[in-house]
């Protein structure tokens, strides 16, 4: 995208979304949604992905705030709200929305996610294996 592009776009909404899917029957550690709702802003915290000089390898550091990449990351929240679809194939395809621009506070800004063990399916050894593609979607005014 040109410079003047990203202008444009940075003043109106703009949103990510992440479309994932299984690439084959999920056995075990299903992938769980929160309800945004359920998810207040506090329980929310800040990590940078950088790569550094001459190292191939992209690591997590939150220390080396505002360089490279940031995502949120929740902590644990007893009011939390969370949702899974057990026995997904890969006909089954889930939209995450990462982040929205729009602050008016009735809008959902973002969906933590994330796999978990389920209890049900512990003793199973084939691994999940799945795909996630990023979405920039664009708001016209």
């Amino acid at each position: 995208m040109a410079p003047d592009q990203v202008e444009r776009v940075l003043q109106g909404r703009w949103a990510i979304i992440n479309v994932w899917r299984p690439l084959k029957p999920v056995p075990c550690d299903p992938l769980a949604v929160a309800d945004a709702r359920s998810v207040p802003d506090e329980d929310l915290f800040e990590v940078h992905v950088g790569k550094p000089q001459n190292v191939q390898a992209t690591f997590y550091n939150p220390k080396t705030s505002r360089q490279g990449s940031g995502t949120l990351l929740g902590k644990y929240g007893p009011g939390h709200k969370w949702y899974y679809m057990s026995d997904m194939t890969q006909y089954d395809i889930l939209l995450l929305k990462i982040f929205d621009s729009k602050d008016d506070g009735k809008t959902a800004r973002r969906t933590l996610h994330a796999a978990f063990i389920d209890p049900h399916t512990s003793e199973v050894q084939e691994a999940r294996e799945s795909l996630e593609i990023r979405c920039l979607k664009i708001h016209r005014r």
